[in-house]
């Protein structure tokens, strides 16, 4: 007889690997950014479409847009790390990690877009490359963004509900 302790969670498939990526993003609040020689810590300051284009939105003037403005052909070498962090108390909060390769470019709109090269996912079950199709034509969990409130809603009004659903979920989700 098999117990979750003795069961790995399944590699996800592409498709469900790409839902993932895009739940993250739709999800993600906070971003780190690594261009030539820089980093950044940027909060509130990016957006991703429905179509996954993500879009930054750096303060006039700020390093990262004067970076970009003297990039040499127009565009900007970039890796964006986005971190899924679980909503409420559990052993390992941290879900997956998301890293975004690619270039930065001016937007239409006074915004760098990022041309996308190269997408991975890393979870507790491993780590997978996210193939462009996949990520463009994949959407996001329809519930992504409402979860962490939904999340601590449930654990701080119906804790009695809570223990329940984590006791047939078994000890992996146990509260640390």
């Amino acid at each position: 007889m098999s117990t979750h302790a003795d069961t790995a969670p399944p590699e996800p498939t592409a498709a469900a690997a790409a839902e993932s990526v895009r739940s993250v993003l739709a999800r993600a609040v906070s971003l780190s950014l690594t261009t030539a020689g820089q980093s950044y810590d940027l909060i509130g300051m990016h957006s991703v479409s429905t179509r996954g284009r993500i879009t930054l939105h750096p303060r006039t003037c700020s390093p990262l847009e004067r970076q970009a403005a003297g990039a040499p052909r127009g565009s900007l070498a970039a890796l964006l790390e986005f971190t899924d962090i679980a909503p409420t108390a559990v052993r390992d909060r941290v879900r997956a990690r998301v890293t975004v390769s690619g270039w930065l470019a001016p937007a239409g709109d006074g915004g760098l877009r990022l041309d996308i090269a190269r997408v991975t996912l890393r979870t507790p079950a491993g780590t997978a490359d996210v193939g462009l199709d996949e990520f463009t034509l994949a959407e996001p969990d329809p519930l992504a963004v409402e979860e962490a409130a939904m999340l601590t809603h449930l654990t701080d009004a119906h804790g009695e509900l809570t223990d329940e659903l984590l006791g047939l979920a078994g000890p992996d989700c146990r509260p640390a």
